[in-house]
């Protein structure tokens, strides 16, 4: 049986989260350990609950966000979205690397990148220096399974800000944070970049990865270079998409379905994929 639409009341008076993309600004709000994201510039949400339910179906090897779709009903109107659990505890903090770099060896981490001109290069630096760090030893390995899924969602919007690691101030151990954030996946910027009415092939040639190169091949293949293949999916995979139909115009649905198909016979082509439209 289908789960009914689930819809969340914000108050204005909760505190309200503006997270920076190369895009624009999104509306986030925790609320009793909860995050909600609400949709800026197209069907993010819908892009971040594919995302996670893509993860889990190709046994993504690290932890990852589940991501589920809602209605937020706030001062400003009712907007689609996502709902997803905070991965911190009370005895927790999160770093992005940024912010890692500057307070364990207090430099930026585009100072790391000075002298190193490939993607291979800038990939080795920066591993060394995290995998150094107590619970890090298998960064490289992180990392390249974070790109590898990034190439195969088109995420755009994997900067430095958008890789974390988790900090757990009791032990002093370090932990790698759930894979998180794709809501700039599957052509989700329907508003400036990738209007619906536009086909793939053209979404595809316009799209630039991040961080290490504007190409996911290159920074993929410079990765795995150092590090080896890290996502290995089934042969045989199923999203279940029937619910998202209550919250996105089937043609937002459908193009995420198609996109997906088509990155994972790709780049997996002995994979099957199946969604309940398809049936």
């Amino acid at each position: 049986m289908m789960k009914s639409k689930y819809v969340i009341e914000l108050s204005r008076s909760l505190n309200e989260t503006v997270s920076t993309s190369s895009k624009g600004n999104q509306s986030k709000y925790l609320y009793k350990g909860k995050w909600y994201k609400l949709d800026c510039m197209g069907y993010e949400g819908l892009a971040e609950v594919l995302c996670s339910r893509l993860a889990k179906a190709i046994n993504f090897p690290y932890e990852t966000v589940e991501y589920r779709p809602c209605v937020a009903v706030t001062y400003y109107g009712d907007k689609t979205g996502c709902e997803s659990d905070s991965f911190l505890k009370n005895d927790t903090a999160e770093y992005s690397l940024p912010r890692l770099m500057k307070h364990i060896y207090t430099t930026d981490i585009d100072d790391l990148f000075r002298k190193s001109h490939s993607a291979a290069e800038r990939i080795q630096i920066l591993c060394e220096k995290i995998s150094s760090l107590n619970g890090l030893s298998e960064f490289g390995r992180y990392l390249t399974a974070i790109l590898e899924f990034d190439r195969l969602v088109l995420n755009e919007d994997r900067h430095f800000h958008n890789i974390l690691v988790i900090h757990n101030m009791s032990s002093g151990i370090f932990g790698y944070a759930p894979l998180f954030d794709n809501g700039a996946a599957l052509f989700s910027d329907t508003v400036m970049d990738y209007p619906l009415s536009e086909k793939a092939v053209a979404c595809r040639k316009k799209i630039k990865a991040k961080p290490f190169s504007t190409d996911f091949d290159k920074q993929v293949n410079a990765a795995q270079s150092l590090f080896g293949a890290q996502i290995k999916p089934p042969e045989n995979i199923f999203i279940e998409t029937e619910d998202l139909y209550q919250y996105y115009d089937e043609k937002c649905i459908t193009r995420c379905i198609n996109t997906i198909r088509v990155q994972l016979q790709h780049y997996y082509p002995k994979v099957t994929v199946k969604f309940p439209e398809s049936e």
